[in-house]
């Protein structure tokens, strides 16, 4: 989280809205191969109260296990908010769609 800091991220900035949250996770061949969902459980549970107030509130989630020939592994982390379907949806029909 020390990273987080340094890059002047606004703490929790999307306060109690759901999120969606892509982790890649970039590990050395050198090291015990693990599962890519096992592998951002914990990255999850730290952000919480950071990024987000509760991991609940991640609605999406995409994550991708990455070997590289380094020694270190690391996380590359992008979130964004979850917009509502009717700004994510493009319909011909004026009327709201029906699961609106």
């Amino acid at each position: 989280m020390k990273h987080l800091a340094e890059k002047s991220l606004t703490k929790m900035p999307w306060g109690d809205r759901p999120i969606c949250a892509t982790v890649a996770s970039v590990i050395s061949v050198r090291g015990r191969r693990k599962d890519a969902d096992n592998l951002v459980k914990g990255l999850l549970d730290a952000m919480q109260g950071f990024l987000y107030s509760n991991d609940g509130q991640i609605q999406c989630l995409t994550s991708r296990r990455f070997e590289y020939a380094g020694s270190r592994g690391y996380y590359l982390v992008a979130a964004r908010p979850v917009l509502p379907v009717t700004e994510d949806v493009i319909f011909d029909d004026p009327a709201p769609p029906p699961f609106a």
